[in-house]
């Protein structure tokens, strides 16, 4: 058996969409045709003649694979055959012909049998691949690979075998019995409180004094933080003011501080925390160097009425409480609405049993790594650059995310299959509406408008499986 050989088949002959796992991406919106599609019709009557099936077997493999014997008639080579004579003829220059009119022998003659007959085989392989997927109904989910092909002769039948990655069975048994505890969204007083020394030290008046730094003063320095001998934040040269807060600041950096005068300088080191911005740095212990350059003495105003017309929510005191008791309580409601579906989204991955194609998940690492280059862009920052800082390659960047790339389309193809027994129904309007606000200022082609249409009711449809996954999970019927 042949080496496998990835082909790039054309789908001229199809009805395409974008492979239905990759939703919410910006390409998508903006209607750009991605290199992967999948047969989403039966209607040839585009293919320039009709193409029968002459023997077929499908044959499943592991990874949600098909492996497709196809035998194809005398016929059908003959035909690809008189396919591709017509088409060099009409791309190459024959002396004393026009474009397209030279017979077929004087074709062969000008251009050789192996040049007739690799174009033959490319066109054959496609319409055999569409022709079997529309025939066996499969919905592939990447790019089809050649495994053998036998050696295409004049009035010879062929055999050829091609290997394609599908859209897996999801078994989500179980999901009905998902249940998740719910967070409380009951704000205590010591949250409102918090809330309310906030106020005062946003109103907070400071004055310059001459002795060591406290706990609770605002300084002046210039920090800089070093891994090793490379440099990972701050400045050497630019001052800063910071509040010596130890719920403000990284753990560490307050003590390293407190007790310097004017003019010292102290390292020390500082691990940074899990929820470091930059990825790579997150629980990695770097050496902080502070330069003590001002100390200010804070003096917070009284917690009074003046306070509250000072923040203008409220011309009372309690007025003020009861405002950020709102703010705070709708605050917790929302992040523990996102907290509860993560958690609601972490079960049925549990559940949740599929024979996942890897093809999969690489192309949304593909998709996510194309995202994240595009918000770079937007913010002026060359993605290659931040890369650089990073010491990253993209096939590291993408290791790193594998595996939350996985439970991303494991639990969409649940969603999906979830959509389907739940009997999850569409607005049209709503989908007509959001079609519309993708579309807005892009020139899109009514192609391009189909693909963002079908795009969004996958994403709806989704959407409202999750809905229906949170009501299950909280217990409501």
């Amino acid at each position: 058996m042949g080496q496998l050989v990835r082909v790039r088949l054309s789908v001229r002959a199809c009805t395409c969409l974008h492979i239905d796992i990759i939703g919410c991406s910006n390409r998508e919106e903006q209607g750009v045709a991605f290199r992967t599609f999948i047969y989403m019709g039966k209607d040839m009557e585009t293919a320039e003649h009709e193409v029968t099936g002459e023997g077929v077997k499908v044959e499943k493999l592991p990874g949600s694979k098909v492996r497709l014997h196809v035998h194809v008639g005398s016929g059908e080579v003959a035909h690809a055959l008189d396919h591709a004579t017509r088409a060099i003829s009409r791309k190459v220059k024959i002396p004393g012909f026009r474009p397209g009119k030279a017979p077929a022998p004087v074709v062969e003659r000008h251009v050789g049998w192996e040049t007739i007959r690799s174009e033959a085989v490319d066109h054959l392989l496609n319409d055999v691949y569409l022709r079997v997927v529309a025939e066996q109904q499969l919905v592939p989910v990447g790019d089809p690979t050649v495994e053998s092909v036998g050696t295409l002769e004049k009035n010879q039948e062929l055999d050829v075998v091609l290997v394609v990655a599908v859209r897996p069975d999801v078994d989500v048994a179980g999901y009905e019995a998902i249940r998740v505890e719910a967070p409380s969204d009951d704000v205590t007083d010591e949250e409102v409180d918090r809330a309310l020394e906030d106020v005062r030290s946003r109103f907070a008046e400071t004055a310059d004094v001459d002795r060591p730094a406290q706990a609770g003063d605002v300084v002046v320095v210039k920090a800089v933080m070093k891994r090793g001998d490379e440099m990972v934040g701050g400045s050497e040269d630019q001052e800063q003011e910071m509040l010596l807060d130890r719920e403000r600041l990284l753990d560490g950096m307050v003590d390293g501080i407190v007790g310097l005068k004017i003019g010292d300088s102290h390292t020390f080191p500082v691990t940074l925390p899990e929820s470091y911005p930059t990825e790579e740095l997150r629980n990695v212990t770097v050496d902080t160097t502070v330069q003590l350059v001002g100390v200010k003495e804070r003096t917070l105003p009284p917690l009074d009425d003046a306070l509250a017309i000072k923040d203008g929510h409220a011309e009372t005191l309690e007025g003020l409480r009861a405002h950020y008791r709102s703010v705070i309580e709708n605050q917790k409601r929302q992040q523990n609405q996102d907290a509860f579906e993560q958690s609601v989204v972490e079960a049925l991955d549990a559940v949740v049993k599929v024979d996942l194609p890897e093809v999969m998940v690489e192309l949304e690492l593909d998709q996510w790594l194309y995202d994240t280059a595009m918000r770079f862009s937007q913010l002026g920052i060359p993605f290659e650059r931040y890369m650089e800082y990073t010491n990253a390659t993209p096939e590291q960047w993408k290791g790193e995310r594998r595996d939350e790339a996985t439970q991303r389309v494991r639990v969409r193809l649940a969603l999906d299959e979830i959509a389907k027994r739940e009997g999850v129904e569409l607005d049209e309007t709503a989908v007509e509406s959001e079609v519309a606000r993708l579309a807005e200022g892009q020139k899109a082609t009514s192609e391009d408008i189909e693909r963002l249409r079908q795009m969004t009711r996958r994403q709806l449809l989704r959407q409202g499986a999750l809905n229906r996954m949170v009501e299950i999970a909280r217990g409501e019927e």
